[in-house]
């Protein structure tokens, strides 16, 4: 820094670029809809799947706690699911969609 002095207190480490990447995670679903939403009995899920394979829907709670779960066979291309809410209390929830391999993607549900 001009004055020929050393100076210590702080060290600056670059890292390569490369080692900065993230790991995608892809998943087979894809194009979530859920409508109505907000809804009172019912609502229908709408969704995309790039293969064909067993899929599961699962509600949860704010907290964490599975309100409900379903399996089902879910064809290559899009999905429909009628989702039935009367045994729900009013609240927010969230549903998730899980592939065969683990992949989720999620989704809010409002219970009115």
């Amino acid at each position: 820094f001009g004055g020929g002095e050393n100076r210590s207190g702080f060290t600056v480490n670059v890292i390569p670029p490369a080692s900065l990447g993230t790991n995608e995670i892809s998943t087979s679903v894809t194009s979530l809809n859920l409508f109505p939403n907000p809804a009172t009995e019912n609502a229908v899920l709408n969704y995309n799947a790039s293969v064909a394979g067993n899929h599961q829907i699962v509600i949860s709670d704010i907290s964490g706690k599975i309100i409900s779960a379903e399996s089902f066979a879910a064809q290559k291309g899009n999905n429909s699911k009628a989702i039935s809410l009367n045994e729900m209390s009013t609240g927010i929830y969230i549903l998730s969609v899980t592939d065969e391999s683990g992949n989720a993607q999620h989704l809010r549900l409002i219970k009115e």
